[in-house]
């Protein structure tokens, strides 16, 4: 598989938002197929503290907010 690396930069209060375009829990039985997705949870470093960042595909199609 290939890494893709997604950067972002902090708002003026110190908070972030990103957009990432797969679920890391793979496709929904009966309803959604797709053959590309993350191999593991998005891995989210700030100030050298990574954190795992699971991401269901309900919350890819219904565009929810994930708060770390």
């Amino acid at each position: 598989g290939r890494e893709f690396m997604y950067t972002q930069s902090t708002m003026s209060d110190g908070t972030y938002k990103f957009t990432v375009p797969y679920s890391t829990e793979g496709p929904i039985e009966g309803s959604t197929q797709f053959d590309t997705m993350p191999v593991g949870p998005y891995k989210l470093t700030i100030d050298g503290v990574t954190k795992d960042v699971h991401v269901s595909e309900d919350a890819i199609l219904n565009g929810e907010v994930i708060e770390v």
